[in-house]
């Protein structure tokens, strides 16, 4: 990482969770510890462990029972905070999605890395021709070699990124290379941000200090503004600091630009600062257009909830059937009659991969991640589940051991 892009995902940590994640883990119970040949835990390195601590699963804090919102559906839990976990895996070439497999790309001169997201045709631009896609099998220590299809991403420059197909999909890849354009009029230019980055949802920071939450109805005077800034200049990243600013953290999500929940800030000392292009990113706008932005947001945005990085859905799995799961959430309400069966589809490898091989079974507390919403007139559909993790019940909490 460069910069400060580790503090910068570590700010967005509510301390308490930190709190309760080390309370836990002291208590967690040893308990059976389920191997099969098939995965293999990777290593995390240690200055990462505090994000992964922050970030196990843990369904609440201590008192009564609260109403909360699980991905549009309303809950009423013993306990009322839901936090995801993620759990390093290194899975066998055979149970990688082809975004897991190739994960490298040499072309025009260029290095590119797999963002992991798929492209939908609509967003496909011309051929640009043939290129090797890379990817290493860890358990045979074998590299494997794909010839395939490299195509532009519309209105996006291909020196950034490009759409590579891999199996019957394309998938995005961007410039490994950390190149900040030297202007933000540049940056708008390569990637038609004002197209492709919608400002729909912001939180007001003092510091370190979430005030509030609002969504946004209509974003086009903060890209009118940001238009007439093409000659702000690109700045050190380490000139600015969170803790020491007051500012706007936008939300940043777009499909075609193959990021999710990233951010985008605009601080009151007239410096934007974002991670949408993954590295930290920051332009001095001007104390003038930064302060009318946040005029603008405060002025116009309505008061909305907290939403979470990623929804999550825990309880008892209580069936394995052909293409899906069912998890009863009784066991988390303050009235188990109150309970809730979820259904999870598993034709994404990534849920089945986890059945087949992670030694989960009926019965067993899991944790589901998922990234869309329930659909409650198909059955309490879980739409968008990505990761699927046995946890187990401690005082009304669900937690996913590391």
């Amino acid at each position: 990482m460069r910069g400060n892009e580790l503090l910068d995902k570590m700010e967005l940590i509510d301390g308490t969770y930190v709190e309760e994640a080390e309370a836990y883990t002291d208590k967690m119970p040893s308990g059976k510890k389920k191997v099969n040949g098939l995965v293999r835990w990777a290593a995390v390195a240690a200055c990462l462990t505090l994000v992964i601590v922050a970030g196990a699963t843990l369904l609440g804090r201590r008192g009564g029972g609260t109403t909360t919102i699980i991905g549009g559906v309303e809950r009423n839990y013993k306990h009322a905070q839901l936090a995801g976990a993620e759990m390093a895996i290194e899975w066998s070439w055979e149970y990688r999605t082809a975004a897991e497999r190739y994960t490298q790309l040499f072309f025009d001169g260029k290095e590119f890395r797999s963002a992991g997201y798929s492209v939908s045709t609509e967003y496909l631009g011309g051929e640009l021709g043939n290129a090797e896609a890379l990817g290493y099998d860890v358990y045979e220590e074998k590299e494997h070699r794909l010839t395939t299809e490299v195509r532009e991403i519309a209105e996006i420059s291909a020196d950034r990124m490009v759409a590579v197909k891999l199996e019957e999909d394309y998938y995005l890849f961007k410039n490994s290379e950390y190149d900040p354009p030297a202007t933000f009029g540049e940056l708008m230019q390569l990637y038609r941000l004002d197209q492709h980055l919608p400002f729909e949802r912001f939180s007001v920071c003092e510091g370190h200090k979430e005030k509030g939450y609002y969504a946004l109805a209509d974003d086009q005077y903060i890209w009118d503004i940001l238009s007439s800034c093409g000659e702000a200049p690109f700045s050190d990243a380490d000139m600015w600091r969170a803790g020491e600013q007051n500012y706007l953290s936008f939300t940043a999500t777009s499909d075609i630009l193959g990021v999710y929940k990233r951010v985008f800030y605009v601080s009151e000392d007239g410096y934007i600062r974002t991670n949408v292009f993954d590295w930290a990113y920051l332009y001095d706008i001007g104390v003038e257009a930064a302060r009318k932005i946040i005029s603008y947001a405060t002025e116009h945005g309505e008061e909305a909830e907290w939403e979470p990085f990623t929804y999550s859905v825990a309880g008892t799995l209580t069936a394995i059937e052909e293409g899906y799961l069912l998890i009863d959430d009784s066991v988390l309400c303050k009235n188990p009659k109150d309970g809730m069966v979820f259904k999870v589809s598993t034709d994404d490898l990534r849920i089945r991969r986890c059945v087949e091989f992670g030694g989960i079974s009926v019965g067993d507390i899991v944790v589901v991640d998922f990234k869309g919403e329930i659909k409650v007139d198909a059955g309490n559909l879980v739409e968008g589940a990505y990761s699927l993790s046995e946890g187990f019940l401690y005082d009304g909490m669900v937690a996913v051991p590391e």
